[in-house]
C-alpha cells in the first residue's frame, strides 16, 4: 500500500516484494522438518519442535505460513479475514493445548489465559491475565478490556459488571481454591489441588503458601530460596517418581533428566528431546548448553563432560525397539502391531506398526495408512480398531464415517463439557457440523440426502446437549406439567426452563411468545400464561379479558422524578411496551369497545398515583429545609436524593433549587434551600454577585507544575455555568448586573488562581 501511494516505486518493486514473501514461506517450509499435525492443530496444519535451548514448538498453516503459537496464528487469521468456523477451530485448540480458558462472566466468544500467578514478596496474591475478544482484539489487563467495552458502546452495563465480578473472583490461592492435604507425590506439609479446566492441571502449595504448577518449577524456587539440602532432595525424588524425571550414573551428582519428546522424523530416524536440571537448579533444554555450563562453572571436571557425551550416545541408539520395552499388541490393534505405555503422570499409549512406525493413537495411524495408500483391507482393519478410542459409527452418516463424543467434568457453573468430532472415510478430521456440511457439499461423493441427515443429527444432538448438558430439576407449580427448570450460576443466577421436547427458554415469557408464534393448543397457552405470575406479571379487572401487565422498571428519570415502565400482553399474544401503543391496538380492533379503552385509561391513572413517598428510607435532617427529607442509595456510589414535603423527589439540592426558582416559589423558601447547597460543596464569595454560588470541581498541579482548577457557577436565577467565560457572557447580556459585577468576577477568578491565598501555609521548620 505504501509503495502504491508513493513516488519512486514501480510495479516491478511491488512484484519483487510479493516474490520475496513467497520465498520466505517456501524457505520456512523447506528449511525445517515439519510433521503432519495431530489433534493439537487444525486439519492440514503441521508442527515442529526446534532443537535450540527453548524447545519451542512451531506450527505451519496449510498455506505454508509458520507461527510460534496458536495464539499468534489466530491473530493473523483474524487479520486476514479467515472464516468464523476456521477461527473457532483454532480457538478450540488454544483452549485445549495452550491453557486458554472460557468464563461465563466474560462476553460471549471471549477467552482468557493466566500468564502468571503467585505471591509477591509481601505475601499478596497476584495474577496476570491476557484476554482475546470475539473479534480478535487482544488485551493484557482487565483495565484495557473495560476501556475497550466502554469505547465500543455495544456492551451492556450487565456485561461490564460481569467482567468486574470476574476479576473479583481472582483471589488468593488460599481462599480461591480448595486445597487438599498432600499425598506421597509431594513432600510433607505440602498441599495439592486439581484445576477445574478441561486440562485438569495439578497445582501444589508449599507450607509457606507459594503455589507452583509443577514440582519442576517448585524445586527451582526452593534452591533459589536456599531450602535445606534435605528438602530439595525430597522434592527431587518426587519429580523422579511422579513427573517422569530420571537420574543416570553418567550425569553429574544430583543432576536429573526428562524426555520431553520422542518420535520418528521424516527420514524415519528416531529423535528425542531431553531436558536437564542441574543441582544448582538451572534448567537446560539440550545437552549443548548443559556442557557449556559445566565448562564455565567450578565444581565440574572434564570427566563429567565426557560422561555426559557418553550419556547422549547411549540415548541415541538406532531403533526404539532397543530403547523401549514394546509388548505384543492385543485385540485393540491389528495383528503384528505392538504397544507400550509411556512412564510419567500422563501414561500415554503408543502403538508400533510392523514396519517400525510409531503413533500416538490409532486415528493418527489410520490417517498415515490412508496417506501412504496401504492395502484397503489393512486400512479397514485399523478403522475398526478406532472403537477403542471412542470412535463410533452412526446410521445418519455415510459409510466409513466415524464420530467421537467427548464428555468431561462438570464446571463450577453447572454445565457439562461436551464435544463432538468427525472422521471422514478419507481420514480427514472435522471439528464442527458446519465443516461437515461444507465438506460434503464440496464433494461429488455425497448427496443432498447425506447433508440433510447430518442436519437432522445436529438437531438431535442439540436437544441432547440441552437435556444432558445441565442438571435439570423436575418442575413444580411454577411451570406447566412435564416441564423442567434449573438455576443458572453467576451474579444473576437466572432461571431457565425446559419443555418436554427439549427446548430451553430463559423465561416463561419467552416460552409463551414461542407458543403463540407456533400456534400451539389454546389450553397449553393458557397454562403457560397462568405461570407468568411467577415472573411478576399480573391481571386486573380494568384490563381487557386475558390481558396481563408487568412493571419492568421503576426509578428516577433525568428530571429527578420517580417513574415506572409497564408492559402489556394481550390475549392474542401481542406485547406492547407503552400505554399509547396498547390503546392504539384496541382502537384498531373491532373486538374491543370504548369501555375497554376507558377502563384502560382508568388503570393508567391508578398507576400514576404511585409515588416515592411510600418509601421507608426517607429521613429528616438539617441538610435540607424544614419539612424536606433525604435518602441515600445503597452501593459504592451512595447517591443522595431529596424529597419535597408534598412527595416530589429530586436527584440533588441543586435540582430542587432550580425547580423552585423556575416555579416561582416564595423567596424565603428559595433562600432556605440555597443555604443547604453547602452540603453539596457549593460556596459563596464576596466577589461574586449577590446570591451566586460556586463549586470546585477539580484542582491541582499539571505535569509542568502549573496550578489549575475547574469551577462551576450557579446564578441567583438558577442558571448553571461550567466556566467563568460563560458566566460573564450571561452577566454582560443581562440588565440586572453592573460593570462592577463583571470586574468583581474577574477579581474572583484571579484570586482562585493564587495557591498562596488559597491555602493555610505554615512557616517552614
Amino acid at each position: 500500500d505504501f509503495m502504491k501511494t508513493s513516488m519512486g516505486y514501480d510495479e516491478k518493486d511491488i512484484e519483487n516484494c510479493k516474490e520475496f514473501l513467497k520465498n520466505v514461506v517456501r524457505f520456512a517450509e523447506k528449511k525445517y522438518q515439519w510433521k503432519d499435525g495431530d489433534e493439537s492443530v487444525p486439519t492440514g496444519w503441521k508442527v515442529r519442535v526446534c532443537d535450540g535451548e527453548t524447545d519451542r514448538e512451531y506450527i505451519l498453516s496449510s498455506e505454508g505460513l509458520p507461527y510460534r503459537s496458536r495464539y499468534v496464528a489466530i491473530q493473523d487469521m483474524f487479520k486476514r479475514n479467515f472464516s468464523q468456523a476456521d477461527i473457532e477451530i483454532m480457538k478450540d485448540k488454544m483452549l485445549q493445548f495452550e491453557n486458554w480458558e472460557t468464563s461465563d462472566l466474560l462476553p460471549e466468544g471471549w477467552i482468557f489465559k493466566k500468564i502468571s500467578e503467585g505471591f509477591t514478596k509481601d505475601g499478596k496474591w497476584y495474577s496476570t491475565l491476557h484476554y482475546l475478544s470475539k473479534e480478535g482484539s487482544t488485551f493484557e489487563s482487565m483495565k484495557t478490556v473495560l476501556e475497550h467495552m466502554k469505547l465500543r458502546g455495544k456492551y451492556s452495563e450487565n456485561a461490564v459488571e460481569k467482567c468486574k465480578e470476574f476479576i473479583r473472583d481472582q483471589k488468593s490461592v488460599l481462599k480461591k481454591y480448595e486445597w487438599n492435604e498432600g499425598d506421597d507425590s509431594v513432600p510433607n506439609g505440602w498441599k495439592m489441588r486439581i484445576s477445574e479446566t478441561e486440562g485438569q492441571w495439578q497445582f501444589i502449595l508449599s507450607p509457606e503458601g507459594r503455589q507452583y504448577r509443577t514440582r519442576f518449577v517448585a524445586i527451582q524456587d526452593m534452591i533459589k530460596k536456599n531450602y535445606s539440602l534435605k528438602e530439595v532432595e525430597s522434592m527431587r525424588s518426587k519429580m523422579m517418581k511422579y513427573e517422569g524425571w530420571e537420574e543416570s550414573g553418567l550425569l553429574p551428582q544430583n543432576w536429573i533428566f526428562r524426555v520431553k519428546w520422542e518420535g520418528l522424523g521424516k527420514d524415519n530416524k528416531w529423535t528425542s528431546n531431553i531436558g536437564y536440571l542441574s543441582r544448582e537448579g538451572v534448567p537446560f533444554d539440550s545437552m549443548k548448553p548443559a556442557i557449556h555450563f559445566m565448562t564455565s562453572t567450578e565444581g565440574y571436571t572434564e570427566q563429567d563432560v565426557k560422561n555426559c557425551k557418553e550419556f547422549i550416545r547411549k540415548r541415541n541408539q538406532d531403533t526404539q525397539e532397543e530403547r523401549f520395552e514394546w509388548k505384543e499388541g492385543n485385540d485393540t490393534v491389528p495383528a503384528g502391531w505392538k504397544m507400550r505405555v509411556s512412564e510419567g503422570d500422563a501414561e500415554m499409549e503408543w502403538i508400533l506398526s510392523p514396519d517400525g512406525k510409531r503413533f500416538r493413537s490409532r486415528v493418527i495411524a489410520l490417517q498415515d495408512m490412508i496417506k501412504m495408500e496401504v492395502e484397503k483391507e489393512d486400512i479397514e482393519t485399523m478403522r475398526r480398531m478406532l472403537i477403542h478410542e471412542g470412535w463410533q459409527k452412526d446410521k445418519m452418516f455415510p459409510g466409513g464415517w466415524l464420530l467421537k463424543k467427548w464428555e468431561g467434568k462438570k464446571r463450577s457453573r453447572g454445565k457439562l463439557n461436551q464435544d463432538l468430532k468427525f472422521l471422514t472415510r478419507k481420514g480427514d478430521r472435522l471439528e464442527s457440523f458446519s465443516r461437515v456440511v461444507e465438506y460434503m457439499k464440496n464433494s461429488s461423493a455425497y448427496t443432498d440426502e447425506d447433508v440433510e441427515n447430518v442436519k437432522k443429527y445436529k438437531e438431535q444432538w442439540s436437544i441432547t446437549m440441552r437435556r444432558g448438558g445441565f442438571e435439570w430439576e423436575e418442575g413444580d407449580e411454577t411451570v406447566p406439567e412435564g416441564w423442567k427448570k434449573r438455576r443458572g450460576h453467576g451474579k444473576t443466577e437466572s432461571e431457565y426452563i425446559l419443555s418436554p421436547d427439549g427446548v430451553q427458554y430463559r423465561s416463561r415469557y419467552n416460552a409463551l411468545m414461542t407458543m403463540y408464534k407456533n400456534n400451539v393448543e389454546e389450553g397449553l397457552i393458557q397454562e403457560m400464561r397462568s405461570k407468568l405470575t411467577f415472573e411478576g406479571w399480573e391481571s386486573v379487572s380494568l384490563l381487557p379479558l386475558g390481558w396481563m401487565f408487568k412493571r419492568t422498571w421503576e426509578g428516577m428519570i433525568s428530571n429527578g422524578t420517580f417513574s415506572t415502565n409497564t408492559h402489556y400482553i394481550t390475549r392474542e399474544g401481542h406485547v406492547y411496551e407503552s400505554a399509547k401503543t396498547a390503546i392504539d391496538f384496541m382502537e384498531s380492533q373491532a373486538f374491543y369497545d370504548e369501555t375497554n379503552v376507558q377502563n384502560f385509561r382508568e388503570f393508567q391513572t391508578l398507576l400514576s398515583k404511585v409515588t416515592t413517598k411510600k418509601r421507608e428510607d426517607w429521613i429528616e435532617n438539617d441538610t435540607v429545609p424544614s419539612g424536606w427529607k433525604t435518602r441515600t442509595t445503597a452501593g459504592a456510589s451512595g447517591r443522595e436524593y431529596v424529597l419535597r414535603p408534598d412527595g416530589q423527589q429530586f436527584m440533588s439540592r441543586i435540582n430542587a433549587l432550580q425547580h423552585m426558582i423556575k416555579e416561582n416559589y416564595d423567596d424565603s423558601d428559595i433562600a432556605a434551600m440555597r443555604e443547604k447547597l453547602v452540603h453539596e460543596s457549593w460556596k459563596s464569595d464576596e466577589f461574586l454577585p449577590q446570591d451566586w454560588l460556586y463549586k470546585v470541581i477539580s484542582e491541582g498541579f499539571t505535569k509542568d507544575n502549573k496550578w489549575y482548577n475547574s469551577l462551576h457557577y450557579l446564578s441567583r436565577e438558577g442558571e448553571s455555568f461550567e466556566s467563568m467565560k460563560t458566566a460573564l457572557e450571561f452577566i454582560q447580556t443581562s440588565k440586572d448586573y453592573s460593570k462592577k459585577d463583571v470586574e468583581n468576577c474577574k477579581s474572583f477568578l484571579n484570586e482562585q488562581k493564587s495557591c498562596f491565598k488559597k491555602y493555610d501555609w505554615k512557616e517552614g521548620d
